[in-house]
């Protein structure tokens, strides 16, 4: 049976109800449009359906823009008390946001509509690639600080839990030094928020890899926020980019040049690439403005697993 966003649309409604998801009668209300949107089968018993829902829900929803999000999370019962029911939690909305009930029912209309868009469009896709996977990255937010020879670079991470009682992380990151004869720099870690560093290690001479232990275990479906900061004290190579292992929802990216380095000639939109070609220059790439306060950002939604998405500059920028 082929589905509308009609049929999303009404069940989304039907499952905002009582306490949302985390209603006794959520099963009951999980129909066969989102059954389809989230993979759900015919062996899956009620708890499960219910958790892989959550699961492709916050992973939709991370995609709309933050506003709209945070108004189908409270409205689903995703975010907030769980033994709110959902006039509750819609009269709380409309009370922060300086508005009535009834403009927040709208809102809510509006994101389950792009919800729903989204979802068809995407069915079948990175919901199974993901499925085997403990975790995956909802939502990355990264600001990068230059300066003429040290870099900092600060990275949310919106986690979304695949499995009961996942209590760690693991991470990687790959650093590329400026020019070859250069060797790789080494990379400070600190966990601003959201976890312990459990350990740090050189998985080869560009990547390294560390773990972080959550405060709580995280159950399946259960979405987690973490806080790192990434420090090298040399420059390095003259771009950012993220290539995610799996399908990622959303990332945004801001590039600060700081004071004391000149800023760059040229910065350039690095968009659904070959992981190889990320430092060729000589490729044709939309122009990326730099504004008053000497940042460049970009936004990128549905990347592909094994792609890159991110900024480049001009190479003499980063300190010769």
């Amino acid at each position: 049976m082929e589905f509308s966003v009609a049929h999303v649309v009404a069940e989304l409604k039907s499952l905002s109800r009582g306490f949302g998801v985390d209603d006794a009668a959520a099963p009951a209300r999980i129909g066969g449009a989102l059954r389809h949107i989230a993979g759900v089968t015919e062996e899956d018993g009620p708890a499960e359906q219910v958790a892989k829902v959550r699961i492709r829900l916050l992973d939709l929803l991370d995609g709309l823009p933050p506003s709209m999000a945070a108004t189908a999370r409270v409205t689903l019962g995703l975010d907030g008390p769980s033994d709110d029911r959902v006039g509750v939690r819609i009269g709380h909305l409309a009370a922060e946001l300086h508005c009535d009930s009834r403009t927040v029912r709208r809102r809510a209309d509006a994101a389950f509509q792009r919800i729903a868009e989204e979802a068809l469009a995407t069915a079948g896709g990175p919901g199974p690639r993901r499925k085997e996977m403990p975790w995956h990255v909802g939502r990355l937010k990264v600001l990068v600080l230059l300066e003429r020879s040290t870099v900092e670079v600060i990275e949310e991470r919106h986690i979304v839990s695949h499995r009961d009682g996942l209590t760690e992380i693991e991470h990687s990151h790959t650093v590329v030094a400026p020019s070859h004869d250069r060797p790789s720099p080494d990379l400070g870690i600190t966990v601003l928020r959201g976890g312990v560093l459990e350990s740090k290690e050189r998985l080869s001479t560009s990547r390294i890899g560390f773990r972080v232990r959550l405060p709580q275990p995280l159950a399946r479906g259960k979405g987690h926020d973490i806080s790192v900061r990434l420090t090298a004290a040399v420059p390095l190579a003259p771009f950012y980019v993220c290539t995610p292992r799996y399908a990622c929802r959303r990332f945004d990216l801001t590039v600060r040049f700081g004071s004391t380095m000149p800023l760059p000639e040229q910065v350039r939109l690095i968009s659904d690439e070959l992981p190889l070609e990320v430092g060729d220059s000589s490729l044709p790439r939309k122009p990326v403005t730099v504004d008053a306060a000497r940042e460049a950002s970009a936004s990128f939604t549905g990347l592909e697993a094994n792609r890159s998405y991110g900024l480049s500059w001009d190479p003499s920028a980063p300190g010769d």
